[in-house]
């Protein structure tokens, strides 16, 4: 697109031009059917006016419609942007702690976590900018680590997109597999395959048996989705020990019916898996699983060498 190209379509884009010429087309209407009606005559002229209004209701419904549709694709232009840096979030700290570019380095454990929180907190403020200009609404995003202890399983709040009031609850541990929180259990039950794990609702007030520890939650969220932070080995699928389960990923919203059950899991399931790779690289678990290099027998070794030390005494000799 070269520079002339570009100015029109920037034109064209505006939203205030589009506005004018809305305008002016109707002011163009309105003036053809009262000239009309200045023809037929007072007696007849009701019939340009009905056919006024019922032509400008129907062309406002399909422009404030094309507004709309204008809106959220320059809103969805946006979101690249944000998947860019959710990546370079990733291959910064990678290449921080792999020594990549920086192979003098040398880091503890307490500086690994804080390398892992600093990029999993940045790579949250993408997504829940991303969903928010996917569904034009405000959105929160949550990472929530699985633990265990006495009482069994749990998950407890790791990161976040921004600051939220939520985070002074008293209770920080919410029971997994208990019953006491549907999102979380309904998102680890395994799918079939062909959609991903999740907990998706777009009115939780309308959610029939939905328990959430956490109380009044209808003050931060009434909308969310939920997937699990995992790794299913196909080979143990159907067992119980076939998932490596790490944590739940969280998207939520004050508004309802704004994410949906399809594009929306999906991208969140994809953010999930990002997710896993770079935890697992942080933990240590992944690790390159190298086929070992044949090594020289020693028997081998040794006759060479002797036969090196063979032929050199020979040389010597016929040197002599």
């Amino acid at each position: 697109m070269n520079a002339a190209t570009r100015k029109a379509h920037d034109v064209v884009q505006n939203p205030w031009v589009n506005l004018a010429c809305t305008i002016i087309t109707i002011a163009s209407f309105a003036w053809f059917l009262y000239d009309k009606a200045q023809d037929t005559g007072a007696d007849s002229a009701w019939v340009p006016t009905i056919v006024f209004i019922i032509v400008i209701a129907v062309f406002m419904g399909m422009n404030c419609y094309s507004f709309r549709v204008r809106r959220s694709l320059l809103d969805f232009n946006r979101v690249p942007s944000h998947l860019h840096r959710v990546n370079h979030l990733y291959r910064n700290a990678l290449s921080r702690v792999c020594g990549t570019l920086y192979p003098e380095l040398r880091i503890d454990e307490r500086t690994l976590e804080q390398e892992q929180l600093r990029t999993l907190t940045g790579v949250c403020s993408h997504i829940a900018q991303t969903y928010g200009l996917l569904v034009g609404v405000e959105c929160q995003t949550t990472i929530k680590l699985l633990g265990q202890d006495e009482q069994g399983h749990y998950c407890e709040t790791y990161a976040r997109g921004s600051e939220s009031e939520r985070d002074d609850f008293s209770l920080k541990k919410y029971r997994v597999g208990t019953g006491e929180n549907t999102g979380f259990d309904r998102a680890l039950m395994l799918s079939d395959g062909t959609e991903p794990s999740h907990f998706w609702s777009p009115d939780l007030s309308k959610e029939k048996d939905y328990r959430n520890q956490r109380q009044r939650f209808e003050k931060w969220y009434r909308s969310t989705i939920v997937v699990p932070i995992r790794f299913v080995i196909p080979e143990k699928r159907g067992r119980k020990d076939c998932a490596d389960d790490i944590g739940f990923l969280c998207v939520d919203t004050l508004s309802r019916n704004r994410l949906n059950n399809g594009s929306h899991v999906h991208l969140l399931a994809s953010f999930a898996d990002q997710m896993y790779n770079f935890i697992s690289i942080m933990r240590r678990t992944y690790r390159l699983a190298l086929k070992p290099q044949p090594q020289p027998q020693p028997g081998a070794q040794q006759s060479d060498s002797h036969d090196g030390a063979g032929a050199s005494e020979r040389g010597e000799g016929e040197r002599a």
